[in-house]
């Protein structure tokens, strides 16, 4: 999002859908201007501001409270790059609840040396173990920095489609799809080597 780039007013339909792209009154991309966004939020949220409405009927305050909070809700989710994407990933029928519960083909041989290299340093291992667990923490950061770029270049493609107006864009939400997935697994693997190394250190501590 750009200086250019306009911003309309929320509608009411928008507490329905929990589209936050829409309640923003913003285009569904995914390169966000954070400092745009905030000031498209701010303006929002002034205008919706419940001190506002103080003397408004009861209906009226519970209405303006209601959007306030859904203002609220989707800036919070826009201005996380991670959130943005589940989001439009959800806003395109994807289902979430099992993101990160299947593990991505390529990286099978890497889970299971993270698995082992992990177990080791838990149990206590020094030595050869430690550094076969340094290298493989090494993989999985190179892995995920791999993974991000992957996700950036897909975000590039998915804006440029939607400012040409493309109407098909169903490839485009299978890359963006498997990029996010990616990016969120390796994660989930880098939270694996973060806990084992706590607890290695709590072992030799």
């Amino acid at each position: 999002m750009t200086e250019r780039q306009e911003h309309t007013s929320p509608s009411a339909a928008d507490r329905e859908t929990r589209d936050y792209f829409a309640v923003l009154g913003l285009p569904r991309k995914l390169r966000i201007d954070a400092a745009a966004l905030k000031r498209t939020f701010h303006a929002l949220n002034r205008a919706h501001h419940p001190d506002l409405f103080h003397g408004a009927a009861s209906d009226e305050r519970a209405r303006v409270l209601a959007r306030s909070t859904l203002i609220n809700d989707a800036y919070t989710c826009l201005k996380d790059r991670v959130r943005r994407v589940e989001h439009l990933l959800a806003l395109e029928g994807r289902v979430l609840d099992s993101r990160t519960d299947s593990i991505p083909p390529r990286f099978f041989d890497l889970v299971m040396d993270v698995n082992m290299a992990a177990q080791q340093i838990r149990a206590g291992a020094d030595g050869a173990a430690r550094a076969e667990f340094a290298r493989v923490g090494a993989e999985v950061a190179r892995e995920a920095e791999r993974s991000l770029a992957s996700l950036e270049a897909v975000e590039a493609d998915w804006d440029a489609a939607l400012d040409a107006g493309a109407a098909d864009r169903a490839a485009l939400v299978d890359r963006l799809d498997a990029a996010f997935k990616e990016v969120l697994y390796l994660r989930r693997l880098q939270t694996t080597i973060r806990a084992a190394t706590e607890a290695g250190e709590g072992l030799h501590g």
